[in-house]
C-alpha cells in the first residue's frame, strides 16, 4: 500500500516519530518509510530545537507533518522556550502540540515545572485548533485530573499508550481520544496492552512508530525507523483478530481525522 491520505490511495500512517534523532536525512528516512508502505510521517518536537527541525523537515519533505511542543523532560525551559514554541505554531505544516505530558517515572523536571507546561499546552492546542499529543508515565491519576480541570481538546492522542485496559476505556470514553499503539505492541511478554487495545473500538486507534526508540520485537534493542510502522500495524491486527489491511485503512483514517490532514 502506497500514496498519501491527501491522495486517493491509503496505507500506513506513522503517528509519532523523531526524524531529528535519527543519523540518516530525513529524505533518506521518508523514502524508506514511503517503500514500505508508509503514506505519512508525523514528526514531533519536544523542544523549540527540535519542533523547528520537525517543521522544517516537513516543509522539505512530502507526506511529513510537524508537531511543536515541549516534552516533560524539558519543562523546567518552558519560560525559556515558550515564545519559540508559539511561533512555530503558526506554520501551516503542524498539525499538533505536543509531546506533552507527564512523566513521573524519570522526573527529569520537577513535578510542578510538568504541571504547568502541560497545562500551557493544552491551552495552546484549543488556542491554535490542534490536535494534542500526550506523554505519560506513572502519572495517569494527575493527568486525568489535570484534563478533567483543563478540558481535553478535541482532538487528542496518548502517544505510545502503555496503560491497561481501564486506562485505555478512560481514555475514550471520559475524553473521546485516540490511542497510539508502538512497538511495544508486539513483544511477547505485553499482554496487558494486548488487553487494552481490545478494550476500545478500533476507531480510537492509530499507528506509531516512537522513532528512534521502541523497534518491533524484530529488531528490538535497534534503531527504530519509521519503515517499520507496518510490523507495528501488523501486530495490533493480530491482537484484535483482524486483517492488516483493515486495520491499515481504519487507523489512517483515524490519523487524518485527528490531524486534520488533507484538510487543505
Amino acid at each position: 500500500m502506497s500514496g498519501s491520505v491527501s491522495g486517493q490511495t491509503v496505507g500506513w500512517i506513522d503517528t509519532h516519530c523523531h526524524l531529528q534523532l535519527l543519523d540518516e536525512p530525513p529524505a533518506e528516512v521518508v523514502d524508506d518509510a514511503r517503500a514500505a508502505g508508509v503514506t505519512d510521517i508525523v514528526c514531533v518536537g519536544i523542544d523549540a530545537a527540535t519542533s523547528a527541525i520537525a517543521v522544517d523537515a516537513a516543509r522539505s519533505c512530502d507526506g511529513v507533518h510537524a508537531t511543536v511542543g515541549l516534552h516533560p523532560h524539558a519543562a523546567n525551559d518552558m519560560d525559556a522556550e515558550i515564545e519559540q514554541l508559539v511561533a512555530l505554531l503558526s506554520a501551516p505544516e503542524v498539525v499538533a502540540v505536543g509531546e506533552c505530558g507527564l512523566d513521573f517515572y524519570r522526573n527529569r523536571s520537577p513535578r510542578e515545572d510538568q504541571d504547568r507546561a502541560f497545562r500551557r499546552q493544552i491551552a495552546l492546542a484549543k488556542e491554535h485548533d490542534l490536535a494534542l499529543v500526550v506523554h505519560t508515565r506513572d502519572a495517569w491519576d494527575t493527568l486525568f485530573s489535570i484534563l478533567d480541570a483543563e478540558g481535553c481538546p478535541a482532538r487528542t492522542v496518548f502517544h505510545c499508550f502503555t496503560g491497561g485496559p481501564a486506562e485505555a476505556r478512560r481514555c475514550v470514553d471520559s475524553f473521546g481520544a485516540w490511542l497510539s499503539i508502538a512497538g511495544p505492541i508486539s513483544y511477547p511478554r505485553n499482554d496487558l496492552l494486548r488487553e487494552a487495545v481490545r478494550a476500545v473500538p478500533l476507531g480510537h486507534l492509530v499507528v506509531e512508530t516512537d522513532s528512534p526508540f521502541l523497534s518491533p520485537q524484530a529488531f528490538r534493542g535497534k534503531t527504530n525507523y519509521p519503515a517499520r510502522a507496518a510490523l507495528v500495524g501488523e501486530s495490533l491486527a493480530a491482537a484484535l483478530g483482524r486483517s492488516a489491511p483493515e486495520v491499515a485503512e481504519v487507523t489512517s483514517r483515524n490519523a487524518a481525522v485527528l490531524f486534520g490532514l488533507g484538510r487543505g
